[in-house]
């Protein structure tokens, strides 16, 4: 039998201050501010620690030695999301305000862009963000819906202003995360929340459906360049659109519709099961307008069905081991995800099952909602004036996604061509220095470069679509071509109007790898600018080589840019200058040519621009250290 209980009248101790209608709408924004902002601290932490074990991982794993650090970073994690939940019962209300101090001290230190820092402080809020939402997710499951709701729709804002790099973990912006943190404090003095003592296990299926919505939210969802990239959308549409879907759960009529159509009826429940794993594999599969819609639509389905999941009849008692098991699904998901990008040097099976790990997580969230009990607590809507702040939200970040106008490409006989690996964004010792890639390349004075190892959206590497930052932030367009799970692959960016682009994927045995190129006006000349990154393995170069060199086929005047892994001498390279291509350097005296790679103490020469049909004036190895390889950069012009 269907019923329904009323949350204010029977499922929260009279003691808790939400129970009480007549409490001042300043006490409750104050509390409202708090939850927000630990949750929105806890996603962040997840990023900040994932996006340094990418560091440290790769190290090891590519570079050696392995040690003991390699598996103790990764357990660490597991500890910091799993031991808040055998804290003893007796001491939790206590340890809440601590808990929540250490979040927010620690979040002031994850600021410093020093990847060590990073780590740890990211560890603490971790810990500490794990604490908090067990307790509000045990305790007053409406206020934990409602500071998600408000973390992600945050947490947007954040991103959409720095164009998906967050604006809050930029070292500008530590006066302002100070200042955070004394309004953290004040609300934690003066707005501190009355817990109940009475802790309801929401049970161990609702921890898993919860460890899948964190991973959908932190690696797709909630992220409008990975939902662009997803689907070859236009982000600056998908910004609104998104923040649209993510506001809609705290709209009221919305939000108490939901616990009684969706929390109540096995039809809706079906009808919202499907929607999500079809709209996951269309998404995934899919491109164009189809593609995005499925995923805006999968990310409103989710989001409504976490209001009823945690609005479900609950057992009594702690039953600690829910969200532990949550957390562990989310790691899982989260490395076989990693894996799925790292196949060649990791678990080659996962090569293109990324699929796999979104439709499993949207398959376990269906399957919970499926069988979870149609009897809901019906939990009081939020105050209606978030829904109106997530209004305004919305207006802002489409202001701030609006493309900016780009410079002009030279119009006289010479052209500057770059090329750079940009390391996803790192500098040679894990530092995320992408602000300082954009000043090198700024200071190349390049009107077209190629870039390689470009991350669009990964967790791994904060989240940020490196090809549109870069683009907007140097006022250039950008032309991406995906090679591995839709978010890494290599970009082109260019100054002047939009111009066609064409692309192809490699053979590739090893780590996927394509070519892009763009076709710009060089007076009345029609230039191809071609980036490739070659793999790492000398048997697949050749066939790399040959097939970009097809390709590009018999165009008179091209730039052929990219990280080739391969240095003068090796015959993929003795094959492209048989093809008519030059290296700026040997053609203008500069025997040896000077080395790219690594950025510190470079040996080799592995980074090249070949030039046909044009004719160098000058090249140069760039001094920057913002990545792990050097920029080389140089002026050509039409040769007579």
């Amino acid at each position: 039998m269907v019923k329904l209980v009323r949350i204010f009248d029977q499922s929260i101790p009279s003691g808790d201050v939400y129970s009480n209608s007549a409490m001042p709408k300043s006490a409750e924004w104050i509390k409202i501010f708090l939850a927000i902002s630990i949750t929105l601290f806890f996603f962040q932490g997840l990023r900040t620690v994932f996006s340094s074990l990418f560091g440290i991982i790769y190290d090891q794993v590519l570079e050696g030695p392995v040690t003991l650090w390699l598996g103790t970073s990764s357990l660490l994690l597991l500890v910091a999301l799993t031991a808040p939940s055998f804290i003893p019962g007796r001491f939790e209300r206590g340890l809440l305000p601590l808990a929540i101090a250490i979040c927010a001290l620690a979040r002031l230190a994850m600021t410093l862009s020093r990847t060590d820092i990073r780590y740890w402080s990211a560890l603490l809020v971790v810990f500490a963000g794990a604490f908090f939402l067990r307790i509000y997710l045990e305790r007053i499951p409406r206020e934990a819906m409602i500071a998600i709701f408000g973390a992600l729709v945050a947490g947007q804002l954040l991103r959409n202003l720095g164009t998906t790099y967050d604006l809050s973990l930029r070292p500008g912006w530590l006066a302002v995360q100070i200042l955070w943190t004394v309004l953290l404090a004040a609300a934690l003095i003066w707005g501190r929340e009355d817990i109940p003592a009475e802790a309801r296990s929401p049970g161990w299926l609702v921890g898993l459906a919860f460890g899948a919505f964190l991973f959908l939210e932190i690696s797709l969802l909630s992220l409008p360049n990975a939902i662009s990239r997803w689907s070859d959308g236009s982000y600056f549409v998908l910004v609104p659109a998104l923040l649209a879907v993510t506001v809609l759960p705290l709209v009221p009529g919305v939000w108490e519709g939901t616990q009684i159509w969706l929390g109540t009826n096995l039809a809706p429940r079906v009808l919202v099961a499907l929607a999500m794993v079809a709209g996951l594999a269309v998404g995934y599969f899919r491109f164009g307008p189809l593609a995005g819609l499925a995923l805006l639509l999968v990310q409103a389905v989710l989001l409504l069905s976490m209001v009823v999941l945690f609005g479900v009849e609950r057992s009594d008692g702690p039953g600690r081991l829910w969200l532990p098991m949550g957390f562990v699904f989310f790691l899982l998901l989260n490395y076989f995800n990693t894996f799925a990008f790292t196949y060649p040097y990791t678990l080659p099976a996962m090569r293109g099952m990324g699929w796999a790990l979104y439709l499993i997580a949207g398959a376990v969230i269906s399957g919970t909602l499926m069988i979870a009990p149609r009897a809901v607590e019906l939990m009081r809507p939020p105050v209606a004036s978030l829904a109106i702040l997530g209004g305004i939200v919305l207006v802002v970040s489409a202001a701030a996604a609006f493309p900016r106008s780009t410079g002009i490409l030279p119009s006289g006989d010479s052209l500057s061509i770059a090329t750079y690996n940009i390391h996803y964004g790192y500098d040679g010792e894990w530092n995320f220095t992408l602000d300082q890639q954009a000043e090198t390349i700024r200071e190349s004075g390049a009107d077209v470069v190629a870039l390689q190892e470009v991350d669009t959206g990964r967790l791994t590497s904060y989240s940020v679509d490196d090809a549109l930052y870069l683009a907007q932030r140097l006022g250039m367009q950008e032309a991406y071509l995906p090679t591995i799970e839709h978010l890494t692959g290599i970009a082109v960016l260019y100054r002047g109007p939009r111009a066609p682009v064409t692309s192809r994927l490699l053979p590739s045995n090893e780590e996927q790898t394509g070519i892009i190129g763009v076709s710009l006006s060089l007076g009345e000349v029609e230039v191809g600018a071609y980036g490739v990154w070659i793999g790492l393995e000398s048997s697949e170069a050749a066939r790399q080589v040959e097939r970009a060199l097809e390709f590009i086929g018999d165009q008179s005047v091209v730039a052929f840019a990219g990280d080739f892994n391969l240095e003068h001498g090796e015959p993929p390279i003795e094959r492209i200058g048989g093809a008519g291509f030059i290296d700026p350097f040997q053609a203008l005296g500069m025997d040896p040519p000077p080395p790219t790679a690594p950025a510190i103490e470079p040996t080799r020469q592995i980074d090249f621009v070949w030039l046909r049909g044009l004719f160098p004036s000058s090249a140069e190895i760039s001094a920057s250290l913002a990545s792990d390889h050097r920029l080389v950069s140089t002026m050509a012009g039409r040769l007579p």
